[in-house]
């Protein structure tokens, strides 16, 4: 008798493969038009899986857009804080800073080594229509960093930042985003090795 984790292993595998079949279809699709002339039909078809089996893993091609971001996302998201940040304060600033700059240098390595497993993919869905959704999403997940990343720095030091308005937020996020779009469109040009 077989245990169920062989099961449940099989199962995981063929989810796997499944939102690989959609991705790489969706990106294939990509290459021929634009996001809003491509149809969950189009996807399905293309990627060789039943209509249904699509709303099993994706709520709408929007989401199937942004899943490899959101992956980025929870790779970020498992990097460890910045050396100070759960410690007492008041801790030396220069201790903070050196972890700052560490912490981004590690987002940083860590989001060009991701973009690089699908550079065709991310420059695709970082153009167009498909671009202005997806850049909403790097602008909220910037939000959430410079959050997490100024409440690190009043843990550590037991200095409470200026507080930003949203509207600053905004500003602030946006430029980073703009600031770090121009780097990476400038990195996936075609004409350019992704390497």
């Amino acid at each position: 008798m077989s245990s169920g984790k062989g099961t449940e292993s099989g199962a995981d595998l063929r989810q796997i493969r499944t939102r690989e079949s959609l991705l790489q279809a969706f990106q294939e699709l990509l290459q021929e038009r634009e996001f809003d002339h491509i149809s969950i039909g189009d996807l399905t078809k293309h990627a060789g899986v039943a209509r249904p089996t699509f709303y099993l893993h994706y709520k709408d091609k929007s989401e199937l857009l942004l899943a490899p971001l959101r992956e980025l996302f929870v790779e970020l998201d498992g990097l460890p804080e910045s050396p100070g940040a759960g410690a007492p304060a008041p801790v030396d600033l220069a201790t903070v800073d050196a972890g700052l700059r560490e912490q981004i240098r590690d987002m940083i390595l860590l989001t060009l080594d991701h973009v690089s497993r699908r550079p065709v993919l991310f420059r695709l869905i970082l153009s167009g229509r498909a671009g202005a959704i997806a850049q909403r999403a790097i602008h909220d997940q910037m939000r959430l960093v410079l959050e997490r990343v100024l409440q690190s720095l009043t843990a550590a030091t037991g200095v409470q930042p200026a507080t930003l308005s949203a509207s600053r937020y905004d500003m602030l996020c946006g430029f980073l985003r703009r600031a770090e779009g121009a780097r990476f469109a400038h990195w996936l040009r075609p004409a350019r090795p992704c390497s």
